[in-house]
């Protein structure tokens, strides 16, 4: 994957765009045999699409981590937006837990539909996460 630079600026306006597609209910989140974590994910802490939107919301500029391009030719070169905020969740056990959340969304845009946000990966962090903004 390459790594894109972007300014604050830039990703106050992309996240900006994000967030209106998603209140606007322009945006699917991926699932399927690709994307296991994501179901995992939504299935520990009971995330219906609804809850899902609610917190893709409340991400914050900071919480930025990374902009990256495929390497895979034959996959299209759009920019990736990586996120990682942390939020307080509650597991289908009852039990509350800080979790810091792998967010990466894409931009996309088709004939029929216009432009749309895709959540590509919004599933717990693997591994600590290094943010754009804070150093």
């Amino acid at each position: 994957m390459s790594v894109q630079k972007y300014s604050k600026q830039e990703i106050e306006e992309v996240l900006g765009q994000i967030k209106d597609l998603v209140s606007q209910n322009k945006f699917i989140i991926s699932t399927g045999e690709n994307r296991v974590k994501n179901d995992e994910f939504a299935d520990e802490f009971n995330l219906d699409k609804e809850k899902r939107k609610q917190l893709i919301l409340k991400i914050e500029v900071r919480d930025f981590c990374a902009c990256v391009q495929s390497p895979n030719v034959y996959q299209n070169h759009d920019d990736y937006f990586i996120f990682g905020p942390c939020f307080l969740l509650t597991d289908v056990f009852g039990d509350e837990r800080q979790v810091q959340v792998y967010a990466k969304f894409v931009l996309a845009s088709s004939k029929t539909t216009g432009l749309k946000t895709i959540v590509v990966s919004f599933h717990e962090a693997e591994r600590p996460m290094s943010y754009y903004f804070k150093k």
